[in-house]
Formats: structure tokens, sequence, C-alpha cells
């Protein structure tokens, strides 16, 4: 047995510097192709996977450095150890090591903070290059680019509604490029110059290693190794110099420089298969789902049938961790559809323009009133509670709806039409309720959002967690929520008629509150989701920008009671009882 294990550690020995280097070399190509998916992915694992090649790909760099000087001052020592050959061999491979510290064009930041330790990432290059240098003389960056501002401009007048989604993915992938990749240096002209110097002095390595007539003093893996980094080296630069080439950047750099063959080439390679073809997301089209309803019912048959995950549920509320097991067993994605885009656009463009507050002074709310008077209209209510009560009433109403026949449904058009509105509310609330349950910090909340959440909990669990009590349950905090003599308009609004038109405001509701709470989140939060597949609420930012409304531009406020709403935009107008 002490021999076996004697044995696997000197082969380790012999082989470990090799081992290292070309860890070290996957690892950079797996950074490579892996750059970009995460901003088109929202899966952990995978995430997590990119992490932890993100984080480690410096430290297996640094440590093959320190195997390479180490074992060269070990064998100018003595001859115990790799041959002087394999020293020099050994010493051929750190500008690969150098250039694998610099980091993958598709990846400089794994997050929006990275950019931000700029300088503790030039200390390390400086320790890092320090140490190559030890290498080199024994034997005989990455820095991350600030953001430079871009100008947000407007979007044309005769711009097609339905390009405007488009569009905004191009530009959010534009930025996330920039925000996390080395876009930023390939665009400047110092940049390309590098770049051009580095391919220069790989090819020429790669020739007087190639007609080297020494070679055979080698050890044949170590020579091997060394083509395999050479070539690897030259494949990353062509798959480098295509996602160059396939930037809108490349395309509006040719167009202004006049070099209209060029602009086509890249234009070519652009909406080809391999760049960014029309009806290839460039995010995850995404949108996280979170009903309260539903978590509060309990599992359904189908995910809970295991004993395994029933025992493994009851070992999580041993350690008082019921609450954030709820959120992550019940949190959803589905994909952002064409109609939801197409109404946030129509929305937007509204906001823009006069009309939007003539619509919000004239919308009288004949149905939600009394719902939004209770919550949004009251200063000492929490954001969050308003969100969850609001967000119980609809998704109570979506569960009254009548027959076609009973609202009058009868065409095939209508019944369609009904049944968008309803997904569309349904998507809708239950993105703002996941928003407030897994990126709180995204909403303009005045407490936690926890105590929010347990506390409606702690509400249903005390009738029972059926889902006869939960409704029930459901229905008497909204009931209990509204004024004195309001009761009745719940029971009134179950009716065929005003069902629809209550149906219609609650779609209005929430595309205000969306509109809201995008113009009140903080820009460096929208960047970080660039690296995380993306969030609607970031595109709905976007296209407010480009529109001058939002906190970064007119300050968005979610209710008043003034007449002249001048210089602001509000969400919902509630004129004080004397001016009705």
């Amino acid at each position: 047995m002490n021999s076996t294990t004697d044995g696997l550690v000197q082969l380790w020995n012999e082989w470990e510097i090799q081992l290292v280097v070309l860890l070290s070399f996957i690892l950079q190509i797996f950074l490579f192709f892996t750059g970009r998916i995460r901003r088109c992915n929202i899966n952990m694992l995978l995430r997590l996977i990119i992490w932890l090649a993100y984080v480690g790909a410096d430290m297996v760099a640094v440590y093959a450095l320190g195997l390479i000087s180490q074992n060269i001052q070990s064998a100018n020592i003595s001859s115990v150890g790799f041959s002087r050959s394999s020293n020099q061999l050994a010493f051929f491979w750190v500008p690969f090591l150098l250039i694998h510290l610099g980091g993958q064009d598709t990846m400089t930041a794994f997050s929006i903070e990275d950019n931000n330790l700029w300088l503790r990432h030039l200390l390390n290059l400086c320790i890092q290059v320090f140490l190559a240098l030890y290498a080199f003389w024994k034997s005989t960056g990455r820095t991350i680019s600030q953001m430079k501002e871009r100008q947000v401009f407007r979007f044309q007048g005769d711009r097609p509604p339905e390009q405007v989604p488009k569009l905004l993915e191009i530009e959010l992938a534009m930025m996330s490029d920039d925000l996390y990749t080395k876009a930023m240096v390939l665009q400047t002209r110092s940049g390309i110059i590098l770049r051009f110097i580095s391919h220069v002095f790989t090819i020429a390595a790669f020739v007087l290693f190639l007609i080297a007539s020494d070679k055979q003093q080698y050890n044949r893996a170590d020579i091997a190794i060394t083509y395999v980094l050479f070539i690897g080296g030259f494949v990353l630069d062509v798959c480098s110099f295509f996602l160059i080439a396939m930037s809108p950047w490349t395309w509006a750099f040719f167009r202004a420089q006049n070099c209209y063959r060029l602009a086509h080439i890249s234009w070519l390679i652009l909406c080809s298969c391999i760049g960014w073809p029309e009806k290839k997301p460039l995010w995850s089209s995404s949108m996280g789902q979170y009903n309260f309803l539903s978590s509060s019912i309990g599992f359904d048959e189908s995910r809970s049938s295991s004993k395994m995950f029933t025992i493994l549920r009851k070992m999580l509320n041993a350690v008082n961790k019921k609450l954030w097991f709820r959120k992550i067993w019940h949190i959803k994605h589905v994909k952002v559809d064409k109609d939801i885009m197409d109404i946030m656009v129509t929305w937007v463009g509204r906001l823009a323009r006069e009309e939007f507050t003539r619509i919000t002074q004239q919308q009288s709310w004949a149905n939600l009133r009394p719902i939004i008077n209770c919550t949004l209209n009251i200063p000492a209510n929490s954001f969050g509670d308003n969100i969850v009560l609001l967000h119980i009433y609809t998704d109570l109403h979506l569960r009254k709806q009548p027959d076609n026949e009973a609202i009058g449904a009868e065409s095939k058009t209508a019944s369609s039409s009904t049944a968008d509105t309803m997904d569309i509310c349904r998507k809708i609330s239950n993105y703002i309720v996941y928003l407030l349950v897994a990126q709180p910090s995204m909403l303009p909340l005045s407490g936690a959002a926890d105590d929010t959440t347990a506390a409606f909990y702690e509400k249903i669990s005390k009738k029972g967690s059926s889902k006869q009590d939960v409704l029930e349950t459901c229905y008497q905090l909204v009931e209990d929520q509204l004024e004195f003599g309001y009761e009745e308009c719940l029971k009134e609004q179950e009716q065929p008629g005003p069902w629809c038109e209550t149906l219609m405001e609650i779609r209005d509701m929430w595309l205000r509150l969306l509109i809201y709470i995008a113009g009140k989140c903080q820009v460096e939060l929208h960047a970080q989701q660039l690296g995380r597949g993306g969030e609607l609420l970031t595109f709905v930012w976007l296209l407010m920008a480009h529109h001058d409304i939002g906190d970064v531009a007119h300050q968005v406020d979610l209710i008043t009671s003034s007449e002249t709403m001048s210089g602001q935009f509000c969400a919902f107008h509630f004129p004080k009882e004397s001016e009705r």
C-alpha cells in the first residue's frame, strides 16, 4: 500500500507542472466559450461552475508560475528534479501563463463589483508579472477598463414598435460586453495595437520553435504540451477575431469610416448563425414568477410525492429555514412573451407623451378605487405590504373567472383577448412578487422584504394550509384592508360585466407599478443583472431612459393628488375628495 502511494506521489511530482499548465489552458478555453453564455442563461449550477473556473483560473496560473520558478531554482542547485532541457522548455511556457492571467476576451469580470476593484487587480498583476520575470531570470493584465459614458440616443419617432424589443436586446448585450468582457479595450487604438503586437510575437515564437533543430533533447510530452498551447492559442485568437468582427461596434466603425465592403462583411458575420441573428435571444428571455397563494397552499402532489423530499422539508423546518426553502422551491421562470414586450413598449411610449398624464388624470378606477385607495394611497403602508395585498387580490380575482357565455365572449377573438389579458396580469403580478422575494434590492422598499413575507405566511398558517382555508384567509385579508362600506364591492366585481372591467384595471395597475419600480431602481443593480441573464425590469428601465423617464432624468412618483402633474411622472392620480 505504501509503495503504491509513494509511486503515485512520485508520478505526480514528475508531471505536476505539465498537468497544472494544461489545467490552466483548459480553464481558459472553458471561460472563453462560456463567458457569453451566462448573458443568456439563468441556470444557477452553470453560474456556479463558471464562477469556480473564473476564480480558479488565476490561482492555477500563479501556482504554475510558482512551480516553474521553484523547479528551475532546484535544478540549478542540484541535479535532482527536472533536467536542464526540461527546465528550459518549462521556462518557454511562462509567456502562455501570463496570457492566461490576462483573461479571455469574453470575461474580464464575473460581477459588477469586480470592475470597482481594478486597483487590487493591478497589484495582483504586478506580483504575477514579477513572478514570471523571476522565472525568466532563474532560467537564463490584467486591469479592468473603466466604463466610458455612452450617449443614449432617443428612439426615432418613426421607429416601428415591433423593432424596439430587439433594439433593446442589442443595446443591453453591448452594455454587458462593455462591463464584463474586453470589448472596451478592443475598441481603442492602443488596445488594437497591443493585440496585434501580441499576435506577431506569438507567431514568431511558434515559427522559431517549429524550426528549432534541438527539439529532440526535450521530453516528447513537453513538446506535445507546447504545441497544444500554441495551436490552442491560435484557435482562441481566431475565435476572438470573429467575436470582434461580429460586434455592432465594428460594423458602426467601418460605416463611419466609409469602409462599406468591410462593413458589409461585418454585417454578414453579425447576422450569421454564429453572430447575433434576429431570432436568437441575446438574454435569458425569462421572468421570475412567485405566487403567494400557491406557495401557501403547499406543494403540488407531483412535486411532493417523494418521501425523501418530505424528510428534507422537515429537516429544514427544524433549523428554521422554512421561509428560505419555500422561496427556493416555489420560484419559477417563464418566457417573456411578445404580448408583454409589446404592451410595455406601448405604455412607456404613452408615458413619454402628454397622453399618459391625461389618461392618468382621467382614469377613475371605478372598480379598483377601494383597493388602491386603502393601499397605495396611504403613506404609512409599506410598499412591500401593498404589493402582497394587491397580488392576493389579483389572484383571487383571476380564480373567479366567469364562463365565456356569461361575459359575452362568444367569439374566439373576444375569448382569446380575455385570456391574454389574464395571462399578462398573472405574469406581471407574479414577477413583481418574485422581485420582492428574490431581488428585494431592486424595489423601493422601506422595510425588510423577509419581514413582509414572513408576516404574510404567519397570518396564513393560523387557519390551515388546505386550499379552501388559504383562499378564505386571503379573502378575509383583503376585506380587512377595505374601508367601511366597501366590502360589498368585492362581491359586485364577481359579476360578469364588472369582472371584465376590473380585469382591465388590474392590468393597468400592474403595468403602472412595473414602470414605477423600473424608474426607481438604481443603475448599478441593472448592471448586475446583465451578468446574470438579465431582467425584464432592466428592459423597462432602458426603454424609459430612451425617453428621459426615471429618476436618472425626470422623477417618477407612485401617487399624487395634484391636478397639474407638471415636471413629474406619477403612476396613479387620486384627487382629494374636494377636487372630485
